[in-house]
This record gives structure tokens, sequence and C-alpha cells, in this order.
């Protein structure tokens, strides 16, 4: 059986696991762009690293219920719901409160906050673990982790490198943190593919696939700094020949991750040389050489004159 062959039948035999975890990656990455563009419309980062500056004067809040549930308790059958408590009575004795300025838990906030985007992305990828549970057993959770981990750290590290208000509070509070309860991936997942790529295990195809796209996508971890990019591009190279067992053709349209990018690339194109100075040159000598010959006739002619006249005046003498 060849190792295609055997990956497929073990993403079978464990009800799919892998199948859908590109799928979960790229319902992830969607999520992703869509929270970048919100944080991007709430102001830049502020000067001073301050990690709880946008949460200051803003009540904690409180975890987003659960799908198919309210906010508070069903009432139980026969009852009705509970009635809201009345409004206090205005009192028409008690003088009227001047308005003062709106203070500032109160005004409209623009974008989003830091924990805002933590908490979405977090009830996404735990719903995309109680997912993998239910398609692939316990295995199928395994192999979700590992592609969880990754999608964490991607978003980690787009968000802290984004210079928006949340940057330093989410500095203080990843997502790795809050799932993993660790905060080194900058190191580990670059181990965990190094250890990947040793097996050469093609059962993890999708798993590699995730780490060539986290790296495509511009994860950098330890490697950051545009220092390492050749040490990237080689790990991607590796990655893909792990995946299709063959060296990356980069002409080949089908293996464009983006191919919309490509579409106003000018192909098949001539190259055209610019013309050669060699004959500029010889036009700018001859040039030259006939100002010269013109310059030494004008100047013969202006100081004949003044030749004779020396001449007359020493035959004199």
């Amino acid at each position: 059986m060849s190792a295609r062959s055997a990956s497929v039948a073990t993403a079978t035999a464990m009800g799919g696991a892998g199948a859908y975890v590109l799928d979960q990656f790229r319902e992830f990455y969607d999520e992703l762009i869509q929270l970048r563009e919100a944080a991007l419309k709430s102001g830049r980062a502020p000067g001073e690293f301050d990690p709880h500056a946008e949460e200051a004067d803003r009540p904690a809040a409180s975890p987003p219920p659960l799908p198919g549930f309210a906010v508070g308790p069903p009432p139980l059958p026969g009852e009705s719901a509970p009635p809201l408590p009345p409004e206090p009575e205005a009192d028409p004795d008690e003088p009227e409160e001047e308005e003062g300025p709106v203070p500032r838990a109160a005004r409209p906030r623009i974008g989003m906050t830091a924990e805002e985007a933590l908490q979405k992305l977090e009830t996404l990828l735990e719903m995309q673990a109680l997912e993998a549970g239910h398609r692939g057993g316990e295995y199928g959770v395994l192999y979700y982790r590992e592609a969880q981990y990754v999608m964490a750290a991607l978003a980690d590290e787009i968000f802290i490198n984004l210079d928006w208000t949340g940057r330093n509070f989410w500095r203080n509070d990843l997502l790795e943190t809050r799932l993993f309860g660790s905060y080194n991936a900058g190191d580990v997942v670059f181990k965990r593919l190094e250890k990947l790529l040793q097996t050469g295990d093609r059962v993890q195809a999708e798993i590699a696939v995730v780490y060539l796209m986290a790296l495509t996508l511009g994860f950098r971890g330890r490697y950051a700094g545009g220092r390492h990019e050749a040490r990237i591009a080689e790990y991607r190279k590796q990655l893909y020949y792990y995946i299709f067992q063959k060296r990356p053709d980069l002409d080949d349209p089908s293996t464009r991750i983006v191919p919309e990018a490509y579409h106003h690339t000018h192909g098949n194109v001539t190259a055209r040389l610019l013309p050669s100075p060699v004959r500029w040159f010889w036009l700018l000598g001859a040039v030259i050489v006939l100002y010269l010959i013109a310059s030494h006739f004008a100047f013969h002619d202006v100081m004949a004159p003044l030749i004779e006249a020396l001449d007359v005046a020493e035959h004199l003498q």
C-alpha cells in the first residue's frame, strides 16, 4: 500500500479526522481576517506599554452564551417568565441632575477590544474541537489539537504585531495561553514541524498543510525580523515535498495558494534589452573631434590679422 493510500485509509478509519481540518483552518482564517479589520478600526496602539490601557474603565466582559441557550435560564414547564422589576417612580420635588460629560465607559466604542477578539477566537476553536471529537473520537481531538495550536500561534502573532489599541493587552493574555496554558509557540511550532518532517509519516499530511499555510500567511515565531526568510523558504519547500512527494513547480497555476494575486502579472513576455550605448559613445567622440577642428580654424581666422600686424611691425624695425 502506498503512503497516500495509507493516509486515506487511516483518515477513513478514524472518521475522517484529517479530512475536515483544512476546512476548519479556512473557517478560522476567515474569522481572523474579519477580526483583524475590526481591530484596525479601534485605533493605533498607545505610545507607552500599558497592557490594560483599553480595559481600564470597562467592566469585565461575561463569556458569550452557548449556541442555542438564552442568557438566563428558561422557565419551568407550566410557569411563566418572571416579571421584570418595577421601575422606581421619580420624585417630582427632587431637582433634576444636570447632565455632565459622558463618562468614558458609556461612550460608544469604535472597533473592537482585545478581550472581545480573544473570546470570539477561543469560542470558535473550542467549538471546532467539539466537532473534531464528534467526527473522529479521541484520536480526532488529538489530531485537531495539533492544528489548533498552530492556529492559536498564528492569531497571536498577527494581533501582537498589528498596530492597534489591543496589542499590549494581547501580549499579556495570549490565545495560546488561554487554550494550552503555555507561552512559547514561537519555538514549539518549529520543533513540532521538524519532528513531523523527520517522521515522514504522511498520515498527517493535512497537519503539514496547516503548517505550510501558517508560514505562507506570515507566521515567523523565533525567526521573526526578516533575517531568516531563507530558513522559512526551506521549511516551506520541505513541507511541500512532504505533502505532494515532489518538488514545487512554481510556474504551475494549480500550486498557487492565492491565485488571485497572479491575475495582473504579465506572463510569456519577451525580454527587451536597452539599446547598446556603444554607438552613442562613437557619436559623442565624432562631435568632439569636429568641435576641435572647427575651433582650430576659428582660432586661426581670429588671430590672422594680429599675426599680420606683428609681422609688419617686425619688418619695419
